[in-house]
């Protein structure tokens, strides 16, 4: 599948997108954010609350929301990225929908069972 967007190189990750999103292009003189990558250890609410201020200063659309989002993910985050079922994504609010449990328990201060970033994890006084 990664071909048929021109993700030809080695690895290429097949995006989660809808074909809707994948055929929108980005606004006119869009520049990627310029900030920390979010590797699902800190709070999730407060990378994506960056991510779309800076993204609004920009006026991005949707498609830039939805397509950039993944280059601002590193480690666990863009692991869980990678796992997104292809043409399954139709909106960012979908899209960052999953990092919300993540959120909520770091700032309780005690991690318990819970799904984050699709993986269950059980921790005390993380």
């Amino acid at each position: 599948m990664g071909q048929q967007y021109g993700l030809e190189q080695v690895g290429a990750v097949d995006p989660p997108f809808t074909l809707a999103i994948m055929a929108s292009p980005y606004p006119a003189r869009f520049k990627m954010p310029s900030m920390s990558s979010y590797d699902g250890s800190t709070d999730a609410d407060e990378h994506l609350e960056n991510y779309q201020a800076y993204m609004l200063i920009q006026n991005a659309n949707e498609t830039a929301l939805c397509k950039a989002f993944c280059l601002t993910l590193t480690g666990t985050a863009w692991q869980w990225y990678r796992r997104l079922i292809p043409g399954s994504i139709s909106s960012f609010k979908q899209l960052a929908a999953p990092l919300q449990p993540c959120s909520w328990v770091r700032r309780h201060g005690r991690w318990r069972q819970h799904t984050c970033l699709g993986s269950n994890k059980a921790r005390a006084n993380h």
